[in-house]
Formats: structure tokens, C-alpha cells, sequence
């Protein structure tokens, strides 16, 4: 039986059988202790073997790039003391040389989640509770108001699992996936391009990775890590790397290949520098995922090959001074060079969203209202509009801002531009009595009612978005 639970949030309800709320607490105060300034990794193989000897427990990082298991897990994945890491791959040791039970990259990937010619250690998944797992999720990207997401490295399994959610009504957002390139041979073989499916499901491209991650101080950097004579991982080696991107590139599909470090990315630039001149294609839409170290030639390398960027935005904020300790001041100062990129004219951000929407919406949308007052987001309103469309402008730019677009589109768009302030006091009546008449119905759009009194708990209900948080309605009752 396997058992999963989130560690990152309250986990007492997930508890199952021998796994005890004392077990559960060993495993969150280690997470509390790792998210500290002091030490990089709290939660080891000795710390899981406290929770079991016996059974295999496997923790994996929210990234995706290592995992802690304890000393059953290392068995149950073949792995000893004499054990070598596939290459592109670590094992973690403590000071004495002893495995620490930290695995890293391709000996994550390979040894633990498997490939097309390797069975994992993890067992396989229940498909009836993958299906709740990811129904639950929805549910989460719902109340945070996302309505389109990707799956940065599908296999066919979990393909099959979104498939099947689909069947049974449960897919409920747009995804985008992108495949794992060990499967790329499969795609190919049926003769699938990226950009098969539809408006709710499509198949977006191929993903590989090339480093390792920033957050865990593995991506591959040209000068060492501060305070360290390291480099990093590099996952794929020079000649697989080369390989993939060519083939991929030659096929007519779309590669997303994660490379973080400044020597990553030089290695992945030349791949793509080596495919553009066996087989040259015009707007091939590549990606380079993350794209954290840049340095001047790296960006106008970026730029000559029409590749994409799409850097990090949260992570200077989320991880603070870590990355101070690992990367130091001076090469912190070119990293998540959102600006510089954009300066450079590269495409920053998963995809155009002008391009996007007109294939969405088969060639523009036929009315976009503006709530936001931007001169920026108005500007683009008028080319997500479809010829003949309307624009509706309700936001409040604020007095002086001036908006700056070619005098004509409007004129050739054949669309109209209607500015509305705000609402009448007349609408509100309108609205309510619509209400009374039970004309519209806005019940489904209310998911919590409080009595007035309960204030806070609406609002601490607001901040926390536990499940499914819409409207939150507060009722006035009259004292008798």
C-alpha cells in the first residue's frame, strides 16, 4: 500500500494506518529546521529511519530535482555504500562518507521514478486516487483563480490519468503538458507534433533538463559556488544533449529544456547553434526553461537563435538570502534578468498572448473588457480583439497617462472602443431586482455565508483559500 501525504500542509488528516501523529511530527519539525538559515538539509536518512527501518519512506522536494529516503527506501532502490549514481545523478554522504540517504537528479529520475527501459523503486499509484489527488488540485487552482495550467514533464501514465479525468468531467481547467523527452521516441512514432488537442488539452512540447536547481545549489555555473570548489550537476550529458535537441528540433516539435546555470546554457545553446544549421527553422517557438545565470553573449545568443526565456519571478523573494550564500552578490546581479532579456527583444513568459488567443478563440475574441486602467493593458486589449470586436474600457488609468498605439489598428481592426465610468446608482437597482425576479441566479457563485458577527472568520477564511473559496456572503440579520 502506498501512502502519500503533503508535508507542506496540515498533514493530521492524512494519516493512515502505522503512520502515527508522532511519526508526522518528527518529519515537520524537520521541514521547519531545513527552512532555516543555518543548514541546508534537516530532514536525512537518519532522520526517516526514526519513523521506520522497515518500511520504505520516501520524501521528495516541492522542485522536483532530490528526495531524502531512509535506509529502506536505499534498498528498495538496489542502492549500497559501493553504489556509483547514474551519470548525471548524486548520493548525498555525511561527513564520514556515509550515505545521508539525499538523492539527487538522474538518480532521482531513473532509480526511484524510472524510465522507459527501468522500472522505479516507487511503487505505482492507485488510479482511483490519483484521480481524487488531482481533483483535489483543481480545486485549489480554481480558488486561486487559475484557469490554465502545465504539466512541465508528463509521462504516458500520467497522460492516461489526465485522459481518463477528462472522460469522467472531472478536467475542469485548460492543460498544457509538456513530455518527458525519454518519450519522445513513442510521440514521434505515431507521428504527433506539439500542439496536438484542443482549447482544454494539448500537448505543448518536449521536456528535458539539462542542470540541476537553483533553490538546491545544483545548477551547473561556468565560476564555482560560493564558499565551494563545485559547479553543479549536468543531467544530460554533451552528447545526449545534442542528440535530443536535434531530433526534436528536426521533427518540427517544440523543446522546453530547463537549464539554470550559466555553463547549462552555453552547452544548450550550442546545441540548439548545431540543430538551426543541420536543419534550419524559422520561429522554431524552443524554450529555455528558468534561464537564471546569463551573461551578455548568452543573451545575444538567445536572441540570434529566436529562442524563448522563461525565467523564475518568485524566486528572489521565496528563497532571500540562500541565494546570497550560494551565488554570491556580484553574480546574483545577473540572474532573473527578466529586464534584460526584454530589452534584448526576447520573448519572456510561456507564450505570446496575443498569438495564443487568437488560436484559442479562432482569430480574436469579441469582446474584451479592460478593468485594470493600464495604458499597457489597453494597448493589448486592441490586439486580442477580433476584427469587427468590441473594447470596453472600465479601469481608471489616472489623470495624465497616455496611451501609445498606431493610429490605424483601430481603423483596420474594424472595432469598436467604448469607454464606460463605473455604474450608476440605477444599475444597482436594475441588478436587484433581476435578483427578486429570479432572472439571474448567482447562488452557484456563493460558497460560504456568515452571520455578520463571524466577520474575521469570513476574512481568515478569504486569506487561507482552503478548497474551493469564491463569494463569501455575510447575512445581516435585523434584531427583532
Amino acid at each position: 500500500m502506498v501512502i502519500m501525504i503533503d508535508l507542506y500542509n496540515d498533514a493530521t488528516d492524512q494519516l493512515i494506518g502505522s503512520i502515527t501523529e508522532a511519526d508526522l511530527k518528527v518529519l515537520t519539525d524537520a521541514l521547519e529546521e531545513e527552512s532555516s538559515e543555518d543548514q541546508d538539509y534537516y530532514i536525512d536518512r537518519a532522520t526517516l529511519d526514526e519513523v521506520s527501518v522497515e518500511h520504505p519512506i520516501f520524501v521528495e522536494h516541492i522542485s522536483g530535482h532530490w528526495a531524502v529516503v531512509n535506509s529502506a527506501g536505499l534498498v528498495a532502490a538496489g542502492i549500497d555504500e559501493r553504489s556509483a549514481p547514474p551519470e548525471g545523478g548524486e548520493f548525498g554522504r555525511d561527513a564520514d562518507g556515509r550515505l545521508n540517504g539525499v538523492i539527487y537528479e538522474r538518480a532521482l529520475f531513473d532509480l526511484f521514478h524510472g524510465t522507459p527501459s527501468r522500472k522505479g523503486a516507487l511503487p505505482p499509484d492507485d488510479r482511483e486516487q490519483e484521480l481524487r489527488a488531482f481533483s483535489l488540485a483543481l480545486d485549489h487552482f480554481h480558488a486561486a483563480g487559475l484557469t490554465s495550467i502545465t504539466d512541465a514533464a508528463a509521462t504516458p501514465a500520467e497522460i492516461r490519468l489526465y485522459q481518463e479525468a477528462r472522460a469522467q468531467d472531472l478536467l475542469s481547467i485548460r492543460m498544457n503538458v509538456l513530455l518527458w523527452y525519454e518519450h519522445f521516441e513513442e510521440m514521434q512514432a505515431l507521428g504527433f507534433r506539439t500542439g496536438l488537442g484542443d482549447h482544454l488539452f494539448r500537448i505543448a512540447g518536449i521536456k528535458a533538463v539539462a542542470d540541476g536547481a537553483v533553490a538546491g545549489g545544483t545548477c551547473l555555473l561556468e565560476e564555482p559556488y560560493e564558499n565551494s570548489d563545485g559547479h553543479g550537476i549536468q543531467v544530460m550529458p554533451d552528447e545526449e544533449l545534442l542528440e535530443v535537441i536535434r531530433r526534436v528540433h528536426e521533427a518540427h516539435n517544440t523543446l522546453a529544456i530547463h537549464a539554470n546555470g550559466d555553463r547549462a546554457i552555453a552547452l544548450v545553446l550550442g546545441a540548439f547553434e548545431a540543430a538551426q544549421e543541420m536543419a534550419q527553422r524559422t520561429n522554431p517557438g524552443h524554450r529555455i526553461e528558468h534561464c537564471t545565470v546569463v551573461t551578455d553573449d548568452i543573451i545575444r545568443r538567445i536572441q540570434a537563435l529566436g529562442l524563448m526565456a522563461v525565467p523564475f519571478g518568485s524566486y528572489v523573494a521565496f528563497h532571500g538570502d540562500k541565494l546570497v550564500d550560494y551565488y554570491g552578490k556580484s553574480r546574483l546581479e545577473r540572474m532573473f534578468a527578466h529586464r534584460s532579456l526584454l530589452d534584448a527583444g526576447i520573448r519572456v513568459g510561456e507564450s505570446e498572448p496575443v498569438e495564443e488567443t487568437h488560436r484559442l478563440a479562432g482569430g480574436g475574441l469579441d469582446l474584451v473588457i479592460e478593468t485594470a486602467g493600464a495604458a499597457a493593458a489597453v494597448e493589448l486589449a486592441t490586439r486580442l480583439v477580433r476584427p469587427g470586436g468590441r473594447v470596453v474600457l472600465l479601469g481608471i488609468a489616472g489623470e495624465g497617462t497616455m496611451l501609445e498605439l498606431p493610429a490605424d489598428r483601430i481603423m483596420f481592426g474594424d472595432m469598436d472602443v467604448i469607454g464606460s465610468c463605473s455604474y450608476p446608482t440605477a444599475t444597482w437597482t436594475r441588478v436587484v431586482r433581476l435578483l427578486e425576479r429570479g432572472v439571474v441566479d448567482f447562488e452557484p457563485l456563493v460558497t460560504h455565508r456568515f452571520p455578520a458577527e463571524r466577520f474575521e472568520d469570513a476574512f481568515q477564511l478569504m486569506d487561507q483559500r482552503e478548497g474551493v473559496v469564491a463569494k463569501v456572503l455575510l447575512e445581516h440579520v435585523p434584531a427583532a
